[in-house]
């Protein structure tokens, strides 16, 4: 028996064995949940074990992966309570980021936001789920880094693993309607462009909400 995963490219390149794995766990082909014995792993990759040592530090550093005692390594799960709690968070800490981007409209802060915008859109609906996924997270980590806020830039790889692995169970499960999810993104854009505060928490606070919501219907 195999596991979900590809050998990698290049074996002495450590990152392409940290992505082929997290490929794996957005995807799903690695299931939330599953034991991945490390003998085994190495092999289906291709790779050493400090290479695969290496590799599993960092996802686990990300929350990808889980030690799990007497059973070794094991692909992370998110409770409906964890998502529900990194909504709360989640909600109130965007609508900050991406209304101290829309204080600074008039300078060059939003054009990454933009940028990541239409990346999203040129993919949604046309490609695989984990391509999707990571347009789709790279639109928020823009409005996250481009406020300007070295704290929130801090906080946004904790906020966004769980939202990462809610993201593909919603696609694994219901992938719905791309062009609405272009939409909720684009009216949050439009929102910072105008510089209207209580529209930006309004946008925020609907799609991190509907994202909770498809979590709660497919767990």
């Amino acid at each position: 028996m195999t596991l979900g995963v590809s050998q990698v490219a290049s074996v002495s390149r450590r990152d392409a064995v940290v992505t082929a794995l997290r490929d794996a766990i957005l995807s799903r082909r690695l299931q939330p949940g599953e034991r991945l014995p490390e003998v085994q792993l190495a092999k289906d990759l291709g790779v050493s074990r400090p290479t695969l040592k290496y590799a599993v530090s960092q996802l686990t550093h990300e929350g990808l992966l889980v030690h799990e005692a007497y059973k070794g390594i094991a692909v992370a799960t998110v409770s409906t309570e964890q998502i529900h709690d990194i909504a709360r968070v989640r909600i109130e800490l965007e609508a900050l980021a991406a209304t101290s981007i829309a204080g600074k409209i008039h300078t060059d802060a939003v054009r990454p936001v933009l940028d990541a915008l239409s990346a999203y859109e040129a993919v949604a609906g046309r490609v695989d789920a984990s391509t999707e996924n990571d347009a789709h997270l790279a639109f928020h980590e823009a409005i996250w880094l481009a406020s300007g806020s070295a704290m929130l830039q801090r906080l946004w790889p904790i906020v966004s693993t769980p939202i990462s692995l809610a993201l593909s169970t919603e696609m694994a499960e219901e992938p719905g309607d791309p062009q609405h999810r272009i939409n909720m993104h684009r009216s949050l854009v439009a929102a910072i462009q105008v510089d209207d505060p209580a529209a930006i928490e309004a946008r925020s606070e609907e799609h991190t909400s509907e994202l909770q919501s498809h979590h709660d219907l497919v767990c």
